[in-house]
């Protein structure tokens, strides 16, 4: 959901201005756009991942526990969740980078990074779903996303000069420890509230998701993330077109 919903709208929403900066052969610009977009989909995807983790067995109690899915089908899933939401981030950054190589019409690229992707993907299930099961299965595609996320970004810096490399891992690193710090405050503080199935799993959420959103933005605030200003002004341009 989160990356349908959001990610996909950012990725959307820049996809003409790559593009146009790659007919007009305006370098600075494409380079521009395009950090600027993998760091707003970070500041989204990133904490929404670690939030689906923490908060797995919830939400998977609140929305599924009922009937014949049992307590021990939920403990199931929500592993698997959490071996998904852990690359959140990683699979929204690799997918817009991809549009980088696209916007260049360079489709071979693409598709050896995908080559790469899904060889890695494989050789990790191998290794992690007979001791993890279905937490492995999520692991696996969550590090071969993650891996070949940041070795894409390398790739494209090759192609198109003028990456702030240093910067923009910096930017991202700053949000992964913004979200892991958001996601234990949420775990321990949601503990004591509702419960792992019915609706007492809902209003646990739904308090986490209260206390985790301010909390989040703070810490981005304190460590000093542009993202958030970046974010505001281009949201405040879209409903002024509006």
């Amino acid at each position: 959901l989160p990356h349908a919903l959001l990610a996909m709208s950012v990725l959307t929403t820049f996809i003409p201005d790559l593009a146009l900066s790659v007919k007009q052969r305006n370098r600075f610009a494409f380079v521009d756009r395009m950090s600027f977009g993998i760091r707003v989909i970070a500041l989204i995807t990133v904490p929404a991942g670690f939030g689906l983790f923490a908060l797995r067995r919830s939400i998977i109690g609140g929305l599924l526990e009922h009937g014949r899915f049992t307590p021990l089908d939920a403990l199931v899933t929500s592993r698997a969740l959490a071996g998904f939401a852990i690359g959140l981030g990683g699979f929204s950054i690799y997918m817009f980078v991809l549009r980088g190589f696209y916007s260049h019409r360079d489709t071979k690229t693409a598709f050896k990074l995908n080559v790469f992707e899904n060889l890695l993907n494989i050789v990790l299930a191998f290794l992690l779903v007979g001791k993890f099961g279905v937490l492995g299965l999520g692991l696996a595609f969550s590090l071969a996303y993650v891996v070949t996320a940041v070795w894409a970004i390398q790739v494209l810096n090759y192609k198109v000069r003028g990456f702030e490399l240093r910067k923009l891992f910096l930017a991202l690193a700053k949000t992964l420890l913004a979200s892991v710090i958001m996601a234990e405050l949420i775990w321990a503080v949601s503990r004591p509230i509702g419960s792992n199935a019915g609706l007492g799993a809902l209003l646990r959420v739904l308090v986490s998701i209260i206390i985790g959103v301010p909390v989040y933005g703070g810490l981005m605030w304190l460590l000093g993330a542009h993202e958030l200003r970046m974010a505001h002004r281009m949201v405040k341009r879209r409903l002024h077109r509006y």
